[in-house]
């Protein structure tokens, strides 16, 4: 390449890089900054949480929960007013939380009954899980084993969860 070219080339990448932008004729000085600044609230907006800690997730909601993660999300979550932390007062809600609780794995046959997985402990039906809700144990019996779920009872409520 000849060097007068080279020198061609050059001046065509630096002196643009050198003159000073200006804005459009007929557009306000103000209105370019108006725009600055609403694309700096909509940068602010997107990368917010890259800077700060995302929000804290909704603990019930991650399938990789392990029993003590759920029952301490419970404990946290629910509203304390007085010096004791609120009850369950219906059988169907306390059943919800326990069986919340539980991390079903699936089912077994030994024989020719079927048995479930649940807690890393094989369970029959009629079998008796304890589970624990604010620190209080909870006994759930399962009434059924299907090869898609399982039902639990607590007293007169029952409970159909599938895995």
């Amino acid at each position: 390449m000849k060097p007068s070219r080279v020198i061609a080339s050059a001046l065509l990448f630096i002196v643009p890089a050198a003159v000073p932008v200006r804005p459009a004729d007929g557009v306000p000085a103000s209105a370019i900054t108006s725009r600055a600044k609403q694309t700096r609230a909509r940068i602010e907006i997107l990368f917010r949480h890259r800077n700060d800690s995302p929000p804290p997730l909704d603990p019930a909601q991650n399938p990789f929960r392990t029993s003590s993660d759920l029952s301490a999300a419970v404990t946290s979550s629910s509203p304390n007013t007085g010096s004791q932390p609120a009850e369950p007062t219906s059988d169907d809600l306390l059943l919800k939380r326990a069986v919340a609780t539980l991390k079903i794995s699936g089912t077994v046959v030994i024989g020719d009954q079927v048995n479930v997985t649940i807690n890393q402990e094989t369970y029959r039906e009629g079998g008796i899980i304890t589970a624990r809700i604010l620190g209080a144990p909870i006994y759930l019996r399962i009434r059924r084993i299907t090869p898609n779920s399982v039902t639990f009872a607590l007293n007169d409520a029952e409970l159909v969860q599938p895995f």
